[in-house]
Parts: C-alpha cells; structure tokens; sequence
C-alpha cells in the first residue's frame, strides 16, 4: 500500500515539488565542486595559495575567502559552501588544518565565508528584500553590507579561535 502512494500524483506532486529545486541546487553544489577537481582547480588554487605561506594562523583565512569569493561570484550559499569544502580538502595539511580542530575551523570558514556577501544573484537577497519591503538598492545598502560585516565578524572570532585552539 505504501508503494502505490508514490504512484499517486496527488499525494507525490506537492512532495517533489518543494524539495525538487533544494534538490537540483545540491546536485549543481556537487557538479561545481566535481568539476573544479577535475579540471585541477583545487590543486592549482593550492599552489598558488600555498605560495604565499599563509599556514598556522592564518591559514583559516584561506577557506573563507575561497568561499566568499565563490559565493561573491555566483550567489548561493549551498553552491559556495559545497564547492568550496571540495577545494579546501586538499590543502588542509599544508595550511596547518589537518588535524581534527583544523577540520573544524575550516569547516566553520567556509561557513562563514559561504554566508558572506548576499546580493542580487542571491535568493536569500531577495526573500528578505522583499519581505521586508526593501527596494533593490536599499537591500544592497542595509543587507549586502550586513552580511559583509556578519562575515568579517565571524573570521575575526575564527581567527582568534585558532589561536586559542591547537589545530
């Protein structure tokens, strides 16, 4: 009986159709993340990256500007979270986050960098725009600039999480 409610467009049709976009968004996060490593993205991100000796302290800076600038570009914070975790996981070694706090401070930078920056190629944008009444340019003013700031606050606070807390 449970199996032919999956047949039964009545009961499936609302079901697919809420979680059918969350689920298109994930499969396009994993194919951006997939191609970035196929194509040498990640190891050629961390050469260059690992050229500039940004290890130890500020070696959690790395994963969250990798996110901010993946979310900054392309606008969703699932996208740039997934993509981004798929180019640090290479580099966590040499920037002195290998061991279990490290994960997690990296883990937490590309959080923090993944929600930084929301703009008019954002979704969220434009939900809390619009449902607060903001013109377009005023949600660029009050919420882009709120989000920059809520970024910079929380690599701030991971920056002195690392130094707190042995990676």
């Amino acid at each position: 009986p449970s199996l032919q409610r999956l047949a039964d467009p009545d009961w499936t049709s609302p079901i697919f159709g809420n979680v059918g976009s969350i689920v298109l968004t994930v499969g396009a996060a994993g194919g951006l993340q997939r191609l970035c490593q196929e194509t040498g993205m990640a190891e050629l991100l961390g050469e260059r990256l690992l050229d500039w000796r940004m290890g130890g302290l500020f070696g959690v800076l790395i994963p969250f500007l990798i996110a901010a600038v993946i979310k900054t570009l392309q606008g969703s914070s699932l996208v740039a979270a997934i993509a981004a975790a798929g180019m640090v996981q290479p580099i966590l070694m040499p920037l002195g986050l290998g061991g279990e706090n490290g994960k997690a401070l990296a883990t937490l930078a590309v959080g923090a960098g993944a929600m930084t920056v929301a703009h008019i190629n954002d979704e969220f944008f434009w939900l809390v725009s619009m449902s607060t009444g903001l013109r377009p340019l005023r949600g660029l003013a009050a919420f882009t600039v709120g989000t920059l700031l809520q970024g910079l606050v929380a690599v701030a606070v991971l920056l002195l999480l690392s130094m707190v807390v042995p990676s």
